[in-house]
């Protein structure tokens, strides 16, 4: 549906010959074809590169380059930008190459430097320090990713950004692959925390910090802990239709488990999971 809609503004844009509402709009269809094809084919965060189909990022890529054209045809900065940021977002989606994740710090560091000179695009930085940040990820230097997304949280453009909480999740893994444990449960809980103020719990997006709000637990021997955050993860797959991701899932939920509840009980509870998995999609209990 929102694609619908988007592509019906387009075209509306285009009879009003209204550039610059034609590249945002190019942008955002752009960005929803990208995470429909992660979405419908969630293999290409695996790299399973030869079981989809890429009818939905040739989509995207297509849009991107129309909105590209017309930003250059204006030669306006904060429009170029843009495209180049929606370009290395909707690339880091698609399972990159370890090598692009080269291209990606040289564009990041060359933007920053020229926002020194353009104060009126302050509000991108906080957008390319993540995914500066995120570039580091390839060759796990985790101190320079935690370095530079703690900078990309205190350059938040407005008080309701979504990044509160995807960095706030970013920061409290790197801190725990660094082993400072609190730490990563502080900024783990305030992603938690934002989502909840924000109304916006759970989300797909939850699972991951709920999963590793549970690692962590898990390192300070608290099993009980561990084991809930657990569970509300598992609700979250289930939540969001992932049924085979949260079959798999069982299997982890058992060692935490087992110090954390009665053997008998666990098993019965992982029982009905599977059955409500199973058979859930056809019962219209999902």
């Amino acid at each position: 549906e929102s694609i619908i809609n988007s592509n019906q503004s387009l075209n509306k844009f285009v009879e009003l010959n209204d550039t610059t509402a034609q590249i945002y709009t190019n942008c955002v269809l752009s960005r929803l074809h990208t995470r429909l094809q992660v979405s419908l084919h969630p293999g290409y965060l695996n790299r399973e590169v030869n079981t989809r189909k890429d009818e939905h990022f040739i989509q995207a890529f297509d849009y991107l380059e129309r909105a590209n054209k017309l930003a250059k045809q204006q030669n306006k900065l904060a429009e170029i930008l843009l495209v180049d940021l929606i370009r290395m977002n909707n690339k880091l989606e698609s399972s990159p190459t370890e090598k692009y994740f080269d291209t990606v710090k040289k564009v990041c560091q060359h933007y920053i430097d020229t926002i020194a000179t353009h104060p009126e695009l302050n509000f991108q930085l906080c957008a390319i320090y993540n995914f500066y940040g995120n570039s580091y990820t390839a060759s796990g230097e985790v101190n320079e990713c935690l370095k530079l997304h703690l900078k990309a949280l205190d350059l938040v453009p407005h008080a309701e950004s979504i990044y509160i909480s995807t960095l706030s999740n970013n920061i409290g893994i790197e801190y725990m692959d660094e082993g400072n444990i609190d730490k990563a449960l502080k900024y783990l809980h305030q992603a938690m925390d934002w989502d909840v103020k924000m109304n916006n719990y759970p989300r797909a997006g939850s699972i991951g910090y709920l999963d590793e709000m549970a690692t962590c637990y898990a390192k300070l021997n608290n099993y009980k802990k561990a084991y809930y955050y657990k569970e509300k993860c598992f609700n979250t797959f289930t939540d969001f239709n992932q049924k085979n991701k949260a079959l798999d899932y069982i299997k982890f939920e058992n060692e935490l488990a087992i110090n954390a509840k009665d053997i008998e009980q666990i098993e019965l509870e992982n029982k009905n999971k599977t059955t409500r998995i199973l058979f859930g999609s056809a019962l219209g209990l999902l």
